[in-house]
């Protein structure tokens, strides 16, 4: 099960360049340390860390503004994420993309390899369930849509999908996080090439 835990190192983490809104969140988001209390879904630490927020910002004005968006969302729930996801990406990763790799070339490769030389052979291609309106169609369509949604405006709600594919951003830039959209980049990359 995945869990949320807030503490004083996180917040100098995601804030590590403006030490002023440090001390602000720390002094007034302390009783959400994981020490006194740790959150078992996403919605209940935006409720509690929203209402704050909205105190914080009625109090002091725009000097030290902390802003309320789904950027900053994601940011302070990726940093607060911790669970078997977080600890084995790795595995995650081969699991989610790997598998599917292999299962996709262990359908094309028999096909190519059966069909034998050069040609068109269109035959029964709107007949699939695939191609022609049928249910995996539709399931894909909806995964789509849904996914969609969720990476332009909801985006703290796909941390751990995110999570997951930080050891191939790593490939590129070390220690670096991923990002919602490199997440979208690995999906559409993947799913052009199969």
């Amino acid at each position: 099960m995945v869990r949320y835990a807030y503490s004083k190192d996180l917040v100098i983490a995601v804030f590590f360049d403006n030490p002023k809104k440090q001390k602000l969140l720390i002094d007034n988001t302390s009783w959400m340390f994981s020490e006194s209390k740790s959150y078992e879904k996403v919605d209940d630490f935006k409720k509690d860390f929203e209402n704050k927020l909205k105190g914080i910002n009625g109090k002091l004005g725009e000097k030290y503004f902390v802003w309320d968006n789904k950027y900053s969302r994601f940011d302070l729930v990726k940093a607060s994420l911790n669970g078997p996801i977080t600890d084995n990406k790795g595995l995650f990763l081969f699991l989610t993309f790997g598998l599917c790799i292999i299962g996709a070339l262990m359908y094309i490769l028999p096909g190519a390899i059966l069909m034998g030389g050069p040609g068109i052979k269109n035959n029964g291609v709107y007949h699939d369930a695939a191609t022609n309106r049928g249910w995996i169609g539709i399931l894909a369509f909806v995964f789509l849509l849904f996914f969609y949604i969720l990476l332009y405006f909801y985006p703290w709600l796909i941390v751990t999908w995110t999570s997951i594919v930080d050891p191939f951003k790593g490939l590129f830039i070390e220690g670096a996080s991923a990002s919602q959209w490199f997440l979208y980049g690995t999906f559409y990359t993947q799913f052009l090439c199969l």
